[in-house]
């Protein structure tokens, strides 16, 4: 991950152009020659200096160039804030194999975008990093709110904002935790970070955050157990 945008390559480019296994990852060929240009030059610029002509699909292809030969491609997905690797090959004027000839085949099939299998994989390892992170950022969270003695805000895994308060009783406590619904993936991951934030016992939906009403985004959940 990089702060700003991620680096991925598709599935077609892995394994046609970069002869590498279907179950290989953008690790296992960072020592190719235009995967190394492309870690260097997109880590820091979504985009190159020219683009590849006369595609049969509307995608905007940035020519990616290593040494004399190596060229690729790269596609900025704006909404998910991806850059692919969408095609690797050799630049030769005149040869059968010229990469930009070459490049244009794929296309034209509609083999050149991210498929559906790129997207599985993409989603399920954004869900897995995303419960990794949430795992250590929630303990954290709930003990920040219950040292400020009032309700706190936060990102939970740099992307939703959560609001969070924690009252304690005698040997009860009671989270109230705000979820800022701007954020519209969020309603997907409520309950991993309500696990994470406390797994014992049940969660019930709140219409009101303990000392406040809610905003209209807002959606709350409240949690009373036993204190630590």
């Amino acid at each position: 991950m990089l702060p700003d945008w991620e680096l991925r390559v598709t599935k077609r480019c892995l394994v046609e152009d970069l002869e590498a296994d279907e179950e290989a990852t953008l690790e296992d060929v960072s020592k190719h020659p235009i995967v190394r240009a492309f870690l260097r030059e997109r880590k820091t610029k979504t985009e190159g200096t020219r683009t590849v002509s006369q595609l049969g699909s509307s995608h905007k292809v940035w020519v990616l160039t290593q040494a004399q030969r190596h060229r690729g491609g790269t596609w900025y997905e704006a909404q998910r804030s991806i850059v692919w690797l969408v095609a690797s090959g050799h630049h030769e004027s005149g040869s059968d194999d010229d990469f930009f000839p070459y490049f244009r085949r794929p296309s034209e099939e509609g083999r050149l975008a991210p498929s559906k299998q790129d997207y599985e994989g993409l989603f399920e390892e954004q869900a897995e990093r995303f419960a990794a992170r949430v795992l250590i950022e929630a303990p954290l969270l709930r003990k920040e709110a219950r040292e400020a003695g009032e309700e706190i805000s936060a990102q939970v895994g740099g992307r939703f904002g959560v609001k969070v308060a924690i009252e304690v009783a005698e040997d009860l406590e009671e989270i109230w935790v705000a979820f800022d619904l701007r954020t519209l993936e969020v309603h997907l991951y409520i309950p991993v970070i309500l696990g994470a934030l406390e797994a014992e016992g049940e969660w019930e939906q709140a219409d009101r955050m303990s000392s406040r009403p809610l905003q209209y985004y807002e959606t709350a959940y409240r949690h009373l157990g036993l204190g630590e």
